[in-house]
């Protein structure tokens, strides 16, 4: 079966998001990882992989305050749970 890539999503006119900028992914990053830096790179990636993007978002996730950082990726994953369908998480307050 042919995989899809970025030229057939820009085809199409659709944003093309890599594997590892999609909210899944982020979603099953370790917590206490420094989840910002993952945000960071996601949005790197997309802007790579769409040039018209290129130096449009923001890249600064990385600095998120400790105490902040942990509560993200709790309140992604409720989000992701109800919002989008990503099945049972565990969900860690």
């Amino acid at each position: 079966m042919r995989q899809f890539g970025a030229a057939d999503y820009h085809a199409k006119g659709v944003l093309y998001l890599p594997e590892e900028a999609r909210f899944g992914h982020l979603l099953q990053l370790p917590e206490g990882g420094n989840i910002g830096q993952a945000v960071t790179d996601a949005m790197r990636a997309v802007e790579k992989e769409n040039p018209d993007l290129a130096d449009v978002l923001p890249k600064t996730y990385q600095i998120l305050e400790p105490d902040r950082g942990r509560q993200y990726p709790c309140s992604a994953r409720i989000v992701g749970r109800r919002e989008f369908g990503y099945g049972q998480m565990n969900i860690k307050a």
